[in-house]
């Protein structure tokens, strides 16, 4: 959505990648365009709490990091007359036409705040519709992974899992496959509707069996990542959870490895305390979420700046999903970094929660 402020803006603008875009009333002057360096998409990365922040490039032009909604947007290429002073006289003869007034940006800041609810309720729309259109695709997965399972019961073996281990590659495969599809079609009713999270009764859930369940079905993909993951701890606890909780134990695996390095090992401990609950760890070394962000990943459509270089898709849902479901079992996610490498860039992320007793 972000995408869609910034062509709703009169001023001209620039994305985490470094990419251009002219506003609708004042374009990219050329000092911008042909600037290499382009600092000016990392001020974003600095304390982002003022509604409209005003900074100033290296080459003396107005920066202005403009909150929504929707995330920070960066507007550059321009010369607040009130507030840059310093932008060098020949420049200033350069850039006459982005010569702004602060007053101006106020008032179209107003009328994107006016804007948004109306835009945020046509999408909230749209994401119904979506996610009603999926029922019968789900329905159809659905009848697919009950038939594997039924060839899977014909298999010798004394359990489920043991069948399943013996079952051909392909078979297998197919069945780990369908698992994971349907699961991941059930997660934006939590979006649509986050009562449903608590729907339902709540039955005692051996978390363990849970995310041990949720690795093997990740390994293939965490195998084409060159990713390992490996599951430690000791829990027999059995929390009363709903249906919806292992929907977490989903999005906090996908994510450590989809934002590993590569060939890095995904850590997922479970254990039972001495308090009774059962504490729970998933973590990973990727890049680091800022700190001026920590705050915010578990919003809607919130993705870290640097989550493209080692995700190219994505709807920053994930965590904001995996938020309501923990919120349905009164269960409070926990994000940290440590170890940061020489140049800050990579890190061991953590998520962990306790549940129960």
């Amino acid at each position: 959505m972000i995408d869609l402020v910034r062509l709703l803006c009169p001023y001209p603008t620039i994305d985490d990648d470094g990419k251009l875009m002219d506003g609708f009333l004042v374009t990219q002057p050329n000092v911008c365009r042909k600037c290499a360096d382009k600092l000016c998409r990392d001020m974003s990365n600095g304390d982002t709490s003022e509604l409209i922040m005003h900074k100033i490039c290296a080459k003396g032009l107005s920066c202005l990091l403009v909150r929504s909604a929707f995330g920070t947007l960066t507007c550059n290429g321009i010369l607040l007359k009130e507030h840059n002073l310093s932008c060098p006289p020949q420049l200033r003869k350069q850039i006459q036409e982005n010569k702004i007034a602060l007053a101006e940006l106020q008032r179209w800041y107003q009328s994107l705040m006016t804007a948004i609810p109306v835009i945020e309720g046509q999408a909230g729309k749209n994401v119904v519709d979506a996610v009603n259109s999926l029922h019968d695709v789900t329905t159809g997965v659905s009848l697919v992974m009950r038939n594997a399972e039924a060839i899977i019961t014909t298999l010798p073996g004394d359990t489920d899992e043991a069948r399943i281990e013996g079952a051909p590659d392909q078979l297998k495969s197919l069945l780990k496959s369908v698992q994971l599809l349907h699961r991941r079609l059930l997660m934006p009713s939590y979006v649509t509707n986050p009562q449903s999270a608590s729907h339902g009764q709540k039955r005692r859930t051996p978390i363990y069996k849970i995310f041990h369940r949720m690795v093997r079905l990740f390994e293939q993909l965490a195998a084409k990542k060159n990713v390992q993951i490996r599951m430690g701890g000791y829990s027999i606890a059995t929390p009363p959870c709903y249906e919806s909780f292992e929907t977490i134990a989903l999005i906090l695996i996908d994510n450590a490895i989809k934002y590993s390095i590569f060939g890095g090992i995904v850590t997922v401990l479970v254990s039972d305390t001495l308090q009774g609950a059962v504490h729970v760890m998933v973590g990973s070394d990727g890049p680091p979420v800022p700190e001026d962000m920590r705050s915010s990943i578990f919003e809607p459509r919130v993705r870290a700046p640097r989550a493209k270089e080692f995700a190219a898709t994505g709807s920053g849902l994930g965590l904001y999903i995996a938020k309501v479901v923990a919120d349905a079992h009164q269960v409070k996610i926990s994000y940290t970094c440590t170890g940061l490498n020489a140049d800050g860039k990579i890190g061991h992320n953590v998520f962990a929660f306790d549940i129960g007793p």
